[in-house]
Formats: structure tokens, sequence, C-alpha cells
């Protein structure tokens, strides 16, 4: 890979060449091996008050977390942060690996369906129930008009 060179004695690029070499053999498309290096030195730079073999599964869900609040990620982004420091820490052979719950961070960067619990929040009442109208018939009409949303007024709305 341009830039590292094995021949070198300098040990940080050495040691790159390895991760590079590690993650090719995982499988990682030749032309993503870049994105992987970036990643992984990202999460280095920003995790750099500690050397990588004193971090712990809180460091890598810490980094998790603010990552995945980034509305600038494409999910496949996210996935490849998680991927990219998954095989980072497999190279090293950490004792805690399996103390990440590496899947479920790449499930989190999975965009949720329309339909997924929990983003119920984002979709308007009114549509929910025009939604179930269609999916259940009259069965709960009863219900429906009961509930139905009440409009305010924008005083209602305003702290006193």
């Amino acid at each position: 890979m341009k830039g590292y060179n094995s021949r070198s004695d300098d040990p940080i690029k050495k040691f790159w060449d390895k991760y590079i070499e590690y993650i090719a053999n995982q499988g990682i498309n030749k032309q993503a091996l870049r994105w992987y290096v970036l990643r992984a030195e990202e999460y280095i730079k920003a995790t750099s008050h500690k050397k990588l073999l004193q971090h712990s599964p809180e460091d890598v869900n810490n980094y998790f977390k603010v990552q995945g609040r980034s509305a600038s990620l494409k999910d496949w982004q996210f996935c490849q942060i998680v991927d990219a420091i998954q095989n980072l820490f497999k190279l090293l052979n950490v004792p805690w690996l399996n103390e990440v719950d590496w899947q479920f961070w790449l499930d989190s960067s999975r965009e949720l369906a329309e339909d997924h619990p929990s983003i119920a929040r984002e979709i308007p009442a009114e549509q929910t129930i025009d939604k179930l109208s269609d999916i259940t018939g009259s069965q709960l009409a009863p219900y429906r008009q009961a509930h139905k949303p009440k409009k305010l007024s924008c005083h209602l709305l305003r702290l006193p």
C-alpha cells in the first residue's frame, strides 16, 4: 500500500503493514483496505490518551456510541468502522475481544425498516392510525374514535 513501506525499520509502518495483510487475508476488498486503515487510525487518534493494548471494551463501545450519533455517516460506513476496529483488536489478540458485542454494533449500523417499532415516534399519529385501518379493518374503529388525537392551540403548548 502506498505510504506504508514494509522495508522500513519504523515500527508504526510495520504495524500498519501487518494490519493491511491481516485484513486482506480476511477477504477485505483491495480498494477498501486504505479505508480500513483510515477507520482504525481515526479510532486510535480519538483514543490517544491510552496505548492500544490498554484499551478496554468500554473504550470501544464509547467510541461506537459517539460514531453512531453522527448524522453524516451512512450505515455501511459505520459497519466499516466496526469491522475495522474489530480486526484491529483481533490482530492485537486482546483478551477482552469477545466482551464487545460486535454483532450488536454491526446490526446497529443498518437502517431500520419503515415499520420498525423504534421509529414509531417519527411517524405522525394520524398516519399510524390510517395505516392500522388499512391493515385491521373496522375492528379498531371504536378505539380509534375514542383516542383520536386532539389538536392543541399554541397557548397550551407554552410554559407559564
